[in-house]
Order: C-alpha cells, then sequence, then structure tokens
C-alpha cells in the first residue's frame, strides 16, 4: 500500500484507483467522490484550528497538540493497519488522506501520515 496526503478540491477529478480516506471534521458539499471515515477520530480539535487560523498559536504548537491527540487516544499502527484493512478490503494499492487545506505544509493529514507511517508515505498527491 502506499499512502499520500491530498485535499479535496485536488482530488475531486482523480483517478478510481485511490481510496480516499476522509481525515477533517467536515466534507465540502460539492464533494461528490466516495470516501470513507476511520473508527478512530483522526480530526483536529476546532479549538486549536480556529487558534491556528487567528495566529493565536504556531503551525508547530497546532502539531504538538494534534500529535498529543492521536498518540493519546490509539496506537498509530492501529490507524495504519485500519487503512491498510480499508485499502484491502476495496481493492486499492493507493490512499489519500483528505482535507480541505491546499498547502500540504500547513495541514494535520501531513502530520497524521508522519504519525503513522511505516515507510509507506510517498507524499502529496
Amino acid at each position: 500500500m502506499r499512502l499520500y496526503t491530498s485535499y479535496y478540491a485536488r482530488v475531486v477529478r482523480a483517478s478510481d484507483d485511490i481510496l480516499l480516506i476522509r481525515v477533517s471534521n467536515t466534507v465540502p458539499d460539492w464533494f461528490n467522490r466516495e470516501y470513507h471515515t476511520l473508527s478512530v477520530n483522526v480530526f483536529p480539535d476546532w479549538k486549536f484550528i480556529n487558534a491556528f487560523k487567528k495566529d493565536e498559536i504556531s503551525y508547530e504548537t497546532f502539531c504538538a497538540e494534534y500529535r498529543k491527540k492521536i498518540t493519546g487516544t490509539t496506537q498509530p499502527c492501529e490507524i495504519l493497519d485500519e487503512i491498510k484493512r480499508l485499502a484491502e478490503e476495496c481493492g486499492k494499492d493507493k490512499v489519500a488522506l483528505l482535507c480541505y487545506e491546499k498547502n500540504s505544509n500547513l495541514c494535520h493529514r501531513t502530520e497524521l501520515a508522519r504519525i503513522i507511517d511505516d515507510g509507506c508515505y510517498c507524499g502529496e498527491l
């Protein structure tokens, strides 16, 4: 399995060979592609999203809080195992973690990929 990150507007017309997994709190109304949601809550907390958008906290602080949330609720390998299981069930080799943010360097999806990576993370689509 190859793990990627991307954002909704980019994958709206992507090929069907990619398993799309939502890692955002919400999904755009216009997004009409099939996607999956993990059983573990990997969504960032709104208070940290809003604080970051208002420049009240740095991106590093946002990521540190997000990392605490993810590693405090489950083992990263459990998240990756669920993703691999979904990919196998759907017959997909490529998986994309989806969020809204266009800039992958300022989005939790990239941080999540780094947290769970076992060598399968291939970067941004």
